[in-house]
Formats: C-alpha cells, sequence, structure tokens
C-alpha cells in the first residue's frame, strides 16, 4: 500500500525498534548474540541450552564488562 498526505500522529514507542530477538542453536550463534546484543531464544532441551546461555554470558562479560544481560530465553511447543 502507498499512502500520500497522511498525518502520522503516532509515533512509535520502542526506539530505535522493538527489542531483537536471535534463535539460538549453536555456540556460534551465542557469541555473534551477545557481541551485537541482543536477546536469544532456543527450543533446545535444558541440557543443551545450558552451555549455550553459559557462552553468551562469558562473550557478554568479556565484550561488555558484565552488568545485566539481555533477556534469555527457552521456547517449548505445546501439543
Amino acid at each position: 500500500y502507498t499512502y500520500r498526505k497522511v498525518p502520522m500522529v503516532l509515533r512509535p514507542f520502542q526506539q530505535p525498534h522493538p527489542p531483537l530477538w536471535y534463535g539460538l542453536g549453536h555456540a556460534a550463534g551465542a557469541e555473534w548474540a551477545a557481541t551485537n546484543k541482543v536477546h536469544v531464544i532456543t527450543n533446545n532441551t535444558c541440557e543443551a541450552s545450558a552451555p549455550l546461555f553459559d557462552r553468551y554470558r562469558e562473550v557478554w562479560q568479556r565484550k561488555h564488562g558484565g552488568g545485566p544481560t539481555p533477556k534469555l530465553g527457552m521456547s517449548r511447543h505445546v501439543i
């Protein structure tokens, strides 16, 4: 769609954009996500997720000097 001469009264609430979430499945992804300060989510098992989250925290500490990390999440499919 293209709209012309339509006033934009409402402005985006989250600046500059909503939080980014990155699907996490391997250690290299954990490194990229921590380096780029994005939230992560995985659907791995708890046992497989723990080392990924540990790697994320390790890289975060090294790159950004600690402080609160972005959110780390696990998703589950419920049938």
